[in-house]
């Protein structure tokens, strides 16, 4: 029984180990870069979109689109974020499809080192130094 409750603190220690390696950038911008995704068919047309997510909420918010393989992104709203990319294609006919998002902070083949990024505003220098 010791020993079933050893690997489970183990374990855990090692999930919690993955959770706490996500990287953490301080900006108030930042350039993201993904490989691109073939097309099915010739004739598709491939873009990308980007989001970002307040770290806390389940709320993507559009940042942009791009047919770039690479995408900058300035913060001017304080706080933690990860980032996100989907995969757009148009078919011939006009209908668009969108893959899942690729989040920044998800660990595994699509993101083998999460990420996030923190802006916080530097504060003003104080003004007139001078001996009291």
């Amino acid at each position: 029984m010791k020993k079933l409750i050893l690997i489970f603190v183990l374990m855990t220690m090692v999930m919690v180990s993955s959770v706490l390696a996500l990287e953490w950038h301080a900006t108030n911008q930042v350039t993201v870069a993904w490989n691109d995704v073939d097309k099915i068919v010739d004739t598709d047309e491939i873009s990308y979109i980007v989001y970002s997510k307040i770290v806390g909420t389940d709320t993507p918010i559009l940042v942009g689109e791009t047919a770039d393989l690479r995408f900058t992104i300035t913060f001017t709203d304080e706080g933690k974020y990860y980032i996100g990319v989907a995969t757009k294609r148009i078919v011939a006919d006009g209908e668009t499809l969108e893959s899942e998002i690729n989040w920044s902070d998800v660990n595994g083949e699509s993101t083998p080192d999460p990420f996030g990024v923190k802006f916080y505003a530097k504060p003003d220098q104080p003004k007139n130094l001078h001996r009291p």
